[in-house]
């Protein structure tokens, strides 16, 4: 994978946890779409065609979509990107295909 497209996805998977944790710092509850989140950017709207979101009951799914950062070959759900479990602590994602 080229580094451009790896900074790419770190910074759209990063981009879509704040969003999603100051919604619910905001509202009480994480949102049930993405299209809920308010005040993005024009080139926050990214998010959308790059990450897939579900809410589940009190927490959510983050997935990097890996058609658009083109990950591996076609096909292929695995995600190059690693964080250590530090980089989780307190946020509401409970799964991911992001580790």
């Amino acid at each position: 994978m080229m580094v451009a497209q790896k900074m790419l996805a770190d910074q759209e998977l990063k981009k879509a946890i704040a969003y999603i944790e100051l919604h619910k710092l905001r509202n009480g509850s994480y949102p049930n779409a993405l299209s809920d989140l308010k005040f993005l950017s024009a080139m926050d709207s990214s998010l959308f065609n790059s990450i897939e979101y579900t809410r589940l009951d009190s927490v959510y799914e983050l997935n990097l979509n890996t058609e658009f950062s083109s990950f591996g070959g076609e096909g292929t759900k695995e995600v190059p990107l690693k964080y250590p479990p530090e980089f989780w602590k307190g946020l509401g994602c409970a799964k991911s295909n992001v580790k």
